[in-house]
This record gives C-alpha cells, structure tokens and sequence, in this order.
C-alpha cells in the first residue's frame, strides 16, 4: 500500500504554482481533500475537496495560492462516508519567486505580475464607536464594536498597452484577489486576500499621443478568502488542438495526467 503525496513547483508558469501529484495505491475511499499547512495553519486547496471515487488512482492538481518564499507542507486525507480512512505529509517546499503577484482565485491565467508596483499607501483599521458625554462626568463613556480588517492602496505602473489590457481584465469582474508579495521583500504586507474599490487611471506623461504608461491607483480592503472552484486550466479543445487523433493523444501522452497537465 502506498499513499503519498509530491509537490512540484512550477516557477516558470505565470502565475507560479505547485503541481500535487497523489498515489492512493491500496486505499479506498469516496473523497479526499489536500490541505497546504503553513505552520498551524491548514488550508484546504482549492478544488481538491471535489475529487470522488477514490480507489487506486494517481491524481493530480495545482495550488495557485501558497504563500511566496515561505515553506509550506502538503496533506493528503482521503474520506470514506465522513470518516478519514488514511493521511500522508508531503516534504516542505517553497515556491522561491521573487516579485509580487495579483491572483485570480477561479482563472489564474488572468493573473498579474505586479513588476510596476510603485506604492503600498499606508494602512488602516477603522472601528464604529457609540460616545456618550454623561452630565457630572469629565470621561465620556464610549461603546464600541470589533475593529475591522485593514484598509488600504494600491499604486500600480504599467509600461505598455499588454499590461493595460491584463490588470483591467483581472479586475473586471470584481473578485476579490490574493496579494502574494515574497516574504524576502521585507514590505510588512506578504499574503493578503483584497477586495479592490474603484480603479483609477492616470496618464504618466501628460501628453496625448503614443505614450502607453499609466498610472493606477485603488483602494482595498482585506477580505477572507474567496470561494469557488477553478475553471478548467486545460481543455477537450487544447487536445484536439495539439493531435489529430485518439492514437495521436495516446502515443503523445503516456498516462491522463499526461494529458492533463500537457506534460
């Protein structure tokens, strides 16, 4: 029996990521779920609670969300009926990138290296609070509610209309993003889950014409993270596209992960 399960990272995607390959050789289950541990803290991966039927069969999937320049574990817990069946710990690994990225939890592929981050503007914890000035009383009595979450803004320069183009598509249908910036930049902000207010644009140079460089400023506030599951990273039509026929696909690709990885 075997049970195990391997992190690969994959820096050279954009955005970087982790393959998860699982082997639950000799286990029996209807479900399993892959928690990333960053310390005490487990997180589930996103869509990896979805997997059915698991009996003897090697899966495969991404994590686009673990944390830049920090070590991570992998945990692998398949389910029969509720109950947990068995478990596995994958060895630590760090996805070592070194500049800061805005992720799109449902489609990565919208995502944005943020190579002209200009500002991190200061940042705020705003509270609501009731005071009350009590005749005969030099101190007011004042009755408060919970603090909330940080406050904050962006400044992002773009150089060209590509990246344009991009950051207005990944803010387009207003989800909140995940701000992974690498711990080794030393900034104080790393891994933050930000809903983005209004964006602004400003031209850099003032002159109108053939100067793409823009200016963009937004707002935040920190949110938790998202639900939802990711969309298809590859599909029927990217098989199709890549060979003519079923004999095609299986000399090209030796196993399914093959063909669903494009490896």
């Amino acid at each position: 029996m075997a049970l195990t399960i391997t992190p690969t990272v994959e820096l050279a995607h954009n955005p970087p990521r982790v393959l998860l390959t699982i082997d639950t050789t000799g286990y029996v289950g209807d479900t399993l779920a892959i928690y990333r541990v960053e310390g005490s803290e487990s997180t589930i991966v996103r869509d990896s609670e979805t997997t059915p039927d698991i009996a003897d069969v090697t899966w495969i999937g991404y994590d686009y969300e673990a944390p830049y320049g920090t070590a991570v574990t992998y945990q692998v817990v398949i389910f029969s009926a509720g109950t947990t069946v068995a478990s596995a710990t994958s060895s630590s690994t760090t996805v070592s990138e070194t500049s800061p990225w805005l992720v799109h939890p449902g489609d990565p592929d919208l995502s944005v290296e943020l190579v002209g981050l200009r500002q991190i503007g200061a940042r705020k914890r705003s509270i609501t609070q009731a005071v009350q000035r009590v005749l005969g009383r030099s101190d007011p009595v004042v009755t408060s509610d919970s603090r909330s979450d940080v406050e904050g803004s962006l400044q992002i320069g773009t150089s060209t209309l590509a990246e344009i183009t991009a950051l207005v598509d990944l803010v387009a249908d207003g989800t909140p993003l995940l701000l992974n910036v690498p711990a080794s930049l030393l900034w104080g902000v790393t891994y933050e889950w930000i809903a983005l207010g209004d964006l602004d644009e400003a031209r850099v140079v003032a002159q109108v014409g053939a100067r793409p460089h823009r200016l963009f400023s937004a707002s935040y506030l920190v949110v938790a993270r998202p639900e939802g599951d990711l969309l298809p990273q590859r599909t029927w039509a990217d098989v199709i596209s890549e060979s003519s026929s079923w004999t095609d696909v299986l000399t090209t690709r030796a196993t399914w992960a093959n063909v669903f990885t494009g490896s």
